[in-house]
């Protein structure tokens, strides 16, 4: 369920009419965006890693969007990347290495 919720809102956040996501800024003559991205990921425990994964997924996507750290809310049950049986502490990966 939180896997289709975050590609429900992945897909609105794609679809988004450009007119309202960008506002004028009169001192700049410019459009300044006002996007703002919300990841949950609500699953705890270790056998639920692959919903951490692709939490942090979404995170680097819309990252790479250009919304900056400040307008990105990440909410995660669990600390996966310091988990005591993560083989690479501090990592998390989305495909099998």
């Amino acid at each position: 369920m939180g896997c289709l919720w975050l590609w429900l809102c992945w897909r609105s956040l794609l679809l988004a009419p450009v007119s309202h996501a960008l506002e004028p800024r009169a001192d700049l003559g410019t459009f300044e965006r006002n996007n703002w991205a919300v990841l949950v990921e609500t699953s705890k425990y270790w056998y639920n890693y692959r919903h951490a994964a692709n939490t942090l997924s979404f995170y680097h996507t819309v990252k790479r969007l250009g919304i900056p750290d400040s307008q990105i809310i990440l909410m995660m049950a669990e600390d996966v990347p310091c988990n005591s049986r993560n083989a690479k502490p501090g990592t998390v990966f989305n495909e099998k290495q």
